[in-house]
């Protein structure tokens, strides 16, 4: 029996909301329907990068 998988969440690092906005539009044609951001002090504790 296959099983259906159901994607709930993508993450992608980009140089600007531009850039993904033209990645995940114009190459993948998928519509943005919100974004969010991360808090400085979450992407350092994670990333170890001071910024939003």
């Amino acid at each position: 029996m296959i099983k259906k998988m159901k994607i709930e969440h993508i993450a992608v690092g980009y140089n600007s909301e531009l850039d993904a906005d033209k990645f995940f539009n114009e190459l993948l044609g998928l519509k943005k329907i919100r974004s969010k951001s991360v808090s400085t002090d979450l992407m350092e504790k994670f990333f170890g990068i001071k910024k939003e």
